[in-house]
């Protein structure tokens, strides 16, 4: 089978195709032919620090495909059945899913983006823009909500430094939520980081904290994620209420470009790598 690995820490053009042979199938696991992966911010990391992502040799965190073979103890999952390990960028899942659920979204993003957020369904678009003053991040999220109360939850996947404008964001008794690895993005985005204006102590004190992960959590964990998303998202999917957006598609064979897209920050959902004979042939459709 084809896979894409990191022939050392460095910059796109260190990824590389290679020829391994067929995995092991455990009894507990399924083995899948790929139809589709996608990048994730831990590829970037993996990439530059030579980091295998959970001890594994080769990249990618999901994917999309047909069970081919199943472990003598799996019974849930039968061969010939597809399956997905992740339907479209974070953001843009959220957005869709929080709207088909009755909730009202407010979402910061880049200028360039804010108009389709508003496609997604979201509420309010705030620019990301922190050198925009017009347009002031803590003072419209407290605006867009009930008596400048703030928000139930925030979904954040920025970089550490910027918790204290999310912790000024979020009501008494909230959530927020930290997602995927953006804290380690580069020293000179970090250092661009707006100082947020002091709150309410009070208000700091009595929110929870939380860090949403897949990779981290214990089988029977995972398991569970994947039975709610049967149970509550699936039904969603399957009528069209949310649908994972795809930004653009590569070949395995152009990986280094599909590295540099996601660098640039250009794109809107998800950017998704293809096993190079089924390119041609890949029904996902490109947004």
């Amino acid at each position: 089978m084809k896979v894409i690995v990191v022939t050392s820490p460095g910059g796109p053009d260190v990824l590389k195709e290679i020829e391994v042979p067929e995995p092991e199938l455990q009894d507990d696991g399924v083995l899948i032919k790929v139809a589709a992966t996608a990048l994730n911010e831990p590829d970037l990391t993996a990439r530059t620090r030579s980091l295998p992502p959970m001890q594994r040799e080769y990249l990618g965190l999901e994917c999309a495909g047909t069970i081919v073979k199943v472990g003598k103890d799996v019974q849930r999952w039968q061969v010939g059945q597809e399956v997905h390990g992740g339907s479209g960028g974070i953001g843009s899942f959220a957005v869709q899913l929080a709207k088909a659920r009755g909730v009202k979204v407010i979402v910061t993003a880049g200028s360039d983006k804010l108009e389709f957020c508003k496609t997604l369904g979201a509420d309010a678009c705030i620019s990301f823009n922190y050198k925009d003053k017009e347009d002031d991040f803590i003072e419209r999220v407290n605006r867009e909500t009930d008596a400048n109360k703030g928000v139930d939850v925030v979904l954040s996947s920025l970089p550490i430094e910027y918790m204290p404008w999310n912790h000024a964001c979020v009501k008494q008794g909230g959530t927020v939520i930290k997602i995927n690895g953006c804290w380690m993005l580069p020293k000179d985005t970090r250092a661009r980081t707006p100082q947020p204006k002091k709150v309410n102590s009070e208000l700091q004190a009595n929110f929870n904290i939380g860090v949403a992960g897949f990779r981290f959590r214990k089988l029977e964990e995972r398991a569970k994620v994947v039975e709610e998303v049967q149970k509550h998202v699936w039904p969603l999917i399957e009528v069209g209420k949310v649908k994972p957006v795809v930004h653009h598609r590569f070949p395995f064979a152009k990986a280094a470009e599909a590295h540099r897209l996601m660098e640039s920050g250009k794109h809107f959902g998800k950017i998704l790598l293809i096993p190079n004979d089924r390119f041609e042939n890949s029904r996902i459709e490109q947004s």
